[in-house]
């Protein structure tokens, strides 16, 4: 038996591999354990998964959920508030509703706003007096004029008590641009509650939230076009 038999025969009946052969490769350093990567669920936060578009996929927290519906609620109700006011001002100034008439204004204040905006009322005396007949003398007052229009004859549109608008096609349009601001604030809000359901909730995110997205960016189109359109008009007339 020669002595490579004998040293064979040995690591061989120990249980273990013999010596490294000598072939030039170098021996691990890690004495042949496989390396461990660590769970990053196990020792820190798991990171937010996210879609192709980079969004994050995970469910919103009740705080921020909270917040956000809060606000849109909020947006909504000033917007309602709004609108209900644009629209009502729109009919008169169309000749819709409210007694019509001539208004002679006779004096106007001025208002100082809080972002440097001036605002005016004018007072004066309409004609017909069956146009504001519980206005006393047919006294009467037109609010949130852009000018000084004292010494001017106006045609309005008055409530019984004596408080008047403006008629006319410029007087029209401007309604109608508030109310289109308004609808826009009314989006705002929708799109504040759409938004907190959805991240909430990532099954409606997942079935509703193409269409939701799509929905909205239709209506913000066809209100951005028509606000534009209106703005053009009141800026000519």
């Amino acid at each position: 038996m020669t002595a490579k038999d004998g040293r064979h025969r040995f690591w061989k009946r120990r249980g273990t591999a013999g010596p490294a052969p000598a072939t030039g490769a170098k021996p691990r350093s890690d004495g042949g354990a496989k390396s461990v990567r660590k769970d990053r669920t196990k020792y820190g936060p798991t990171p937010s998964a996210r879609d192709k578009r980079g969004r994050r996929t995970g469910r919103a927290g009740l705080p921020g959920f909270l917040t956000r519906l809060v606000i849109g609620v909020l947006i909504i109700i000033g917007g309602c508030f709004g609108m209900a006011e644009s629209a009502r001002d729109a009919n008169r100034a169309a000749g819709f509703t409210g007694g019509t008439g001539v208004a002679h204004l006779d004096s106007c204040t001025a208002h100082k706003g809080p972002r440097g905006s001036t605002s005016y009322e004018c007072f004066g005396v309409v004609s017909p007096l069956s146009a504001a007949p519980r206005a006393e003398g047919g006294l009467v007052l037109m609010k949130n004029l852009s000018t000084d229009r004292a010494g001017r004859t106006e045609p309005v549109s008055c409530t019984p008590t004596g408080t008047c608008v403006p008629t006319g096609a410029h007087a029209t349009l401007g309604s109608v641009l508030a109310l289109c601001l308004m609808l826009g604030l009314l989006g705002l809000g929708a799109g504040f509650i759409t938004g907190a359901v959805l991240a909430r909730w990532p099954r409606l995110d997942a079935r509703y939230g193409p269409q939701a997205r799509r929905g909205m960016a239709w209506s913000c189109g066809i209100l951005g076009v028509t606000g534009a359109g209106v703005l053009i008009a009141y800026v000519v007339t």
